[in-house]
């Protein structure tokens, strides 16, 4: 038996392409977002760090980049 899981660091990474491929910089996203701070998105683009945005964030972010929520996380199976 299986399950899946989000693997946020391959998650950050796909973060920062689909920012690259659509030129969005943290500070755009951090505005789009309405968040406090930009320091939230760049921790969101670190893989070492593995902060991912909230479900909010997430949903805000996949509307932003015109996409699926799926399009956006990284899924891996763990094995039971």
């Amino acid at each position: 038996m299986s399950i899946k899981v989000v693997d946020n660091e391959a998650t950050c990474l796909r973060l920062k392409e689909m920012f690259d491929e659509r030129g969005l910089t943290p500070k755009e996203v951090q505005r789009a977002l309405q968040l406090d701070s930009v320091q939230a998105v760049y921790k969101w683009l670190s893989p070492k760090n593995k902060t991912m945005p909230s479900l909010d964030s997430l949903v805000q972010l996949a509307n932003l980049m015109d996409c699926q929520l799926e399009d956006i996380l990284v899924l891996r199976e763990i094995i039971l």
